[in-house]
């Protein structure tokens, strides 16, 4: 009942403070208050939030069923859905505690009520992060703790179940099947934890789960499970069980769909695709992509090329070569599927410190017939310095800087310029290119 009177004096947050810190420290006293205030059906009191929030604190097993008897009362959940639903998932977070499996009926019981008492009839048709916005929310959070809870109940099962059964069935299907934005932020939180699911039920995850990722009416509903998938570690199995949906999408980058930072999220997971898990993409996957992009994109898929070719060894970057981002490469000087843009050749450029071996020469060989424009990163000839490159490929090298020189790039991008054409007037190099080097150094003013 305490209330401020003075301006300067205590107030009721410091009270809630203070009420939170000490139910931490002396766990029956927080209990004893919970019993108090349902005993004088004080369910609305601002004293359930720190009480909730010191039990989201690590507990005993003795502890933890008394928490969980004070979350079963149901006149909780109207107003403290998502406190009571944060409680619940410390059970099953990061892999539970020991003792957990054996909590797990009276937790399951209760996320079952809870969400029935979720407001049904709420909902929203536009967040700029579903997945964001879910893990805050009480039905993304139950989510979560159902999925921590059937991790915990299938690693305690001998044999381990190989489908969903029961109650973990019951409550996954009503999250896909829920319309209201419970629903839809559960099925974010599912997007996100696809391969776990695929290796819990393979069947009822391409039934319920794949088809989400195919473009539909609703747009947000279309979003929330793509940008749960933008936290998913990409492997041969899932790759292949993605393509059908990545090809699809790439049919609506320009559209409302892919809004904002998804477009680039998109592109990323895109590009990730084509570079480890699709054999050859020049026929369907490149053409579905340019086709349906602008010159921002495009750059941007390049830039991920150049991302992606940095963090390979020499062996993987081969084998992408020869697979298929030679034959990409050429096509693109031809303008198939369509003509490079200034964007694109800035950053194609710089793929070039990264191609080493045998082919660093063949993709010197096309970056010189790509078209001359002003070059403003100007990383290529920084790294190729401090690289071996000039000293393996000294002749590659010389043709690719006469050809930089035509692009008429502001001066910061020739750093460290004059210091590698010294390097390569010295090395073994026909008499014509060190010449031709001379006069680019006197045309770039690189005294």
């Amino acid at each position: 009942s305490f209330q401020q009177t003075d301006i300067l004096g205590p107030d009721r947050h410091g009270l809630l403070l203070v009420v939170e810190d000490t139910a931490k420290q002396n766990f029956e006293w927080g209990i004893d208050v919970g019993d108090e205030l349902a005993k004088r059906d004080e369910w609305g009191s601002d004293l359930w939030p720190p009480l909730l929030r010191s039990w989201s604190n690590e507990l005993t097993e003795d502890e933890h069923r008394k928490v969980l008897c004070q979350l079963s009362r149901g006149e909780l959940y109207q107003e403290y859905a998502r406190l009571v639903a944060d409680v619940l998932y410390t059970l099953v977070r990061n892999g539970g505690a020991p003792y957990a499996p054996g909590l797990l009926p009276k937790a399951n019981g209760i996320a079952m009520t809870l969400w029935e008492h979720l407001d049904h009839d709420e909902s929203s048709d536009k967040s700029s992060d579903w997945h964001n916005q879910a893990i805050v929310h009480p039905g993304g959070v139950l989510t979560q703790f159902w999925l921590g809870s059937l991790s915990l109940w299938r690693k305690a099962q001998d044999p381990k179940p190989d489908a969903l059964y029961g109650e973990y069935l019951d409550a996954l299907s009503r999250i896909v099947q829920e319309k209201s934005l419970a629903g839809r932020l559960g099925r974010s939180v599912l997007g996100s934890q696809l391969p776990f699911l695929l290796a819990v039920d393979e069947k009822w995850t391409r039934e319920n789960l794949l088809p989400l990722f195919m473009a539909n009416d609703n747009i947000s509903d279309y979003q929330t499970v793509w940008d749960g998938f933008r936290y998913v570690s990409l492997n041969p199995p899932m790759a292949e069980l993605m393509k059908a949906p990545f090809l699809e999408a790439a049919s609506q980058i320009k559209s409302d769909i892919f809004d904002g930072p998804r477009r680039a999220n998109f592109i990323e997971a895109y590009t990730l695709m084509l570079v480890y898990y699709v054999d050859d993409p020049i026929r369907d996957w490149i053409p579905a992509f340019f086709n349906n992009s602008d010159e921002e994109d495009q750059s941007h898929f390049a830039s991920r090329i150049h991302e992606l070719l940095r963090r390979m060894n020499e062996e993987k970057q081969q084998a992408l070569w020869k697979r298929w981002l030679k034959r990409y490469w050429q096509n693109r000087l031809k303008g198939v599927p369509k003509p490079l843009n200034t964007g694109e050749i800035e950053r194609m450029l710089n793929w070039l410190p990264y191609l080493e071996n045998d082919v660093f020469p063949e993709a010197v060989a096309l970056a010189v017939r790509m078209p001359k424009k002003p070059m403003q990163l100007g990383l290529s000839i920084h790294k190729i310095n401090h690289s071996d490159l000039w000293r393996r490929y000294p002749e590659a090298v010389a043709k690719l800087l006469i050809h930089l020189g035509g692009y008429k790039s502001p001066s910061y991008s020739w750093y460290k310029g004059k210091e590698l054409i010294d390097k390569l007037i010295e090395s073994d190099i026909p008499e014509s290119l060190k010449e031709k080097l001379k006069e680019l150094c006197a045309t770039l003013g690189l005294g």
